[in-house]
């Protein structure tokens, strides 16, 4: 109340369930939160609060970690926190250690216009969700350590990070889901027991492991059923109810309980049953022609703009992987990563490494041409330069990246940097000559980050 203004945090989040972390209760109690991405905890936190400003953390910088950074960020991570107890990434001297400059590479491309456009883009999500039970979890933590007994208490917090099926279902359903280009929400149980199903947003819905579920849930999930909604679940689900309370008989019916071809009720490998009613509005095949595997698909939209991420999801993976993004009709395609600018077509071939994803923007109208003024400006003064771009931008915020370079073709890092256009068209980026800038021929170079379009002029610094 005194601040109105200050964001408060929580740091080094962990797996939902490790530690009591119910992410359904967290999700809105901050505004910022630093955490370890595992069980789906990014994922569960972005789809419950799409304001939360989440950071990730990277302690190493070989492939793994890099790998890591980059999924990070298509999750919806905001910033990086470097761990850094060593002084691999800076030294005590202040010069760069093999951390850093192992991390120079990336960290200049995710700076350099990429990381602001993803940003700037808004997450899809398709009409599939998938239930987050914090009782489910309880339970089945309860039903695998009642053999314990009161030994329980004798457990660390690294042995409730391990792996149960509650954990391992919900992981494999989104990942089913991701790999086919489906962005699933996260439904909470109070979601699913407020009507969240009848609001027309969901027509699947994967029930990962609920063996506890509320006598609400159960009966939002069976008039969502009765309604036409498909339901997936593992099997017998509502075995409990949330206080983790054995029911008489479970709460929803299995799939061998009713006649499948009269019920929605299915299976998780069933997957396909929920693609055909959630069509992400293009395909990733293999060299084979069938649909691609191993992938970890990210969808985010910036106006008309369809942003495509694609990354292998085995972060130790070793070979290199082709795909083709198939296109049901053509469409202009821009590589985000590359130098070509967008071309008219409706597929396109791409080569995944181990590391970092493919970046496509497709989108449905040529890409607007960016502009920059030329001006004059003199050392030791601030010149304001003017960029922008043609085109509609109403719902669209495109990243321009403004390079400047020197009269020795060096681009000044002081000097450079992104503007983003949220529903306009142009903007002024200003540059603070120092009092012992270079005279002479300097070049403003501008490159849309969405449409790969570029400009320059031409910047005649006098001395002072």
């Amino acid at each position: 109340a005194a601040v109105p203004t200050a964001l408060a945090g929580l740091e080094g989040m962990q797996v939902p369930g490790w530690g009591g972390y119910d992410y359904s209760r967290l999700a809105h109690a901050v505004d910022v939160m630093e955490l370890y991405d595992s069980g789906n905890n990014v994922e569960i936190v972005r789809s419950l609060n799409q304001a939360a400003i989440v950071l990730a953390t990277s302690a190493g910088a070989d492939a793994a970690a890099q790998h890591a950074i980059w999924h990070s960020l298509l999750l919806g991570a905001r910033g990086l926190i470097l761990w850094d107890e060593r002084g691999e990434v800076v030294g005590a001297d202040g010069t760069i250690g093999p951390r850093g400059r192992a991390y120079a590479p990336l960290f200049k491309e995710l700076t350099g216009g990429l990381g602001a456009q993803l940003i700037a883009s808004t997450p899809q999500v398709d009409s599939v969700a998938i239930l987050y039970s914090p009782a489910s979890f309880r339970t089945r933590w309860m039903l695998d350590h009642r053999a314990e007994g009161d030994a329980w208490s004798q457990r660390t917090a690294e042995m409730e990070d391990a792996d149960n099926a509650v954990r391992i279902a919900m992981r494999r359903d989104a990942a089913t889901l991701v790999a086919r280009g489906l962005q699933p929400r996260w439904l909470t149980p109070d979601d699913v027991a407020t009507g969240a199903l009848r609001r027309g947003t969901v027509n699947a819905l994967f029930v990962p492991e609920a063996i506890a579920l509320s006598d609400a849930e159960a009966t939002e999930m069976i008039a969502f059923w009765n309604a036409g909604g498909l339901v997936i679940t593992d099997g017998a689900a509502g075995l409990f109810d949330e206080h983790s309370r054995r029911r008489a008989v479970p709460a929803l019916p299995s799939e061998d309980s009713v006649p499948f071809g009269a019920a929605r009720w299915a299976s998780p490998s069933d997957i396909v049953f929920a693609a055909d009613r959630n069509e992400p509005g293009f395909t990733v095949s293999g060299p084979d022609g069938k649909p691609a595997s191993g992938l970890d698909i990210r969808v985010f939209r910036n106006g008309k703009v369809l942003l495509i991420g694609l990354q292998q999801a085995r972060a130790d993976a070793t070979d290199v992987q082709a795909v083709s993004v198939n296109l049901a009709n053509p469409a202009w395609i821009h590589d985000l990563r590359g130098e070509a600018p967008a071309e008219r077509q409706s597929r396109i071939a791409v080569a995944l490494d181990t590391v970092a994803p493919a970046l496509l923007a497709i989108s449905p109208d040529a890409p607007p041409v960016p502009r920059v003024e030329s001006i004059q400006a003199r050392a030791g003064q601030t010149a304001t330069v003017a960029v922008g771009t043609g085109g509609n931008l109403t719902e669209a915020a495109p990243v321009l990246r403004v390079d400047v370079v020197d009269p020795t073709g060096h681009v000044v890092p002081d000097y450079s940097g992104n503007v983003v256009l949220r529903g306009r068209t142009s903007a002024t980026w200003s540059i603070p000559f120092a009092a012992n800038a270079m005279p002479g021929a300097w070049t403003v170079r501008v490159r849309d980050v969405l449409g790969g379009g570029s400009a320059t002029a031409a910047l005649e610094v006098s001395a002072l």
